[in-house]
């Protein structure tokens, strides 16, 4: 196969990305990580030619396809749509707390609910019945491990009223924002007992809260 056919089915072939393009960034002496030359460098959709060396910048200053002079014809926007996600991690930045306890209208389907303590429920993904239906929000976006069907990686809009993005497979998503879900009561506050209660502690106040509430029992 040319390499021109080989650019056309590659265009065809890879999915739509999880990860936007920055940038072809071109180096020196036919080297990778040789000396920038940033007046070469090209747009995320121009094809960098064979005599090219560099690299492709994606968002989040991940880079992919280190290229030598001697390449196939290749196109950034597609080579950063190959990155993995990144691994997950059970973190919510400070710039993402607008998402705990919200509910989705999942690709017109039916509503999720991104909830306080980081669970991710959906008619088929139960945290009660499965550890891993959780969500985190780091770096600007939003993952979803939805159990069985694998982690997705959603970017806000700019009025943060829906998530857009893609399956780890790269099958697109959507979720417009219903409403915000109302925020589950701490139960230690409730008991008026500190998180690192002893066991009879605990008891002691929840006998003395059955007395005042229930003074019959």
């Amino acid at each position: 196969m040319g390499a021109l056919a080989a650019l056309i089915c590659a265009l065809h072939s890879v999915p739509p990305g999880q990860q936007k393009c920055v940038a072809f960034r071109r180096t020196a002496g036919c080297n990778p990580n040789g000396p920038r030359e940033s007046q070469g460098d090209l747009h995320c959709t121009s094809v960098v030619p064979q005599r090219m060396s560099g690299y492709c910048e994606c968002e989040n200053g991940r880079k992919a396809a280190p290229v030598t002079c001697r390449h196939q014809p290749m196109r950034c926007d597609l080579e950063c749509r190959k990155l993995p996600f990144p691994p997950y991690e059970d973190r919510v930045d400070e710039d993402m707390e607008w998402v705990r306890g919200s509910k989705w209208n999942w690709n017109r389907w039916r509503n999720v609910e991104l909830r306080h303590g980081g669970e991710f429920w959906a008619p088929n993904c139960d945290p009660e019945q499965d550890s891993e239906c959780k969500w985190a929000a780091f770096g600007g976006k939003v993952y979803v491990n939805w159990g069985r069907d694998g982690l997705h990686e959603l970017t806000p809009t700019r009025d943060q009223k829906a998530l857009e993005g893609f399956r780890q497979d790269g099958d697109p998503c959507r979720a417009t924002f219903v409403e915000k879900l109302e925020e589950e009561p701490d139960l230690y506050d409730v008991l008026g007992v500190e998180p690192d209660a002893t066991d009879a502690q605990i008891k002691s106040a929840y006998r003395k809260l059955s007395l005042k509430y229930h003074p019959d029992k």
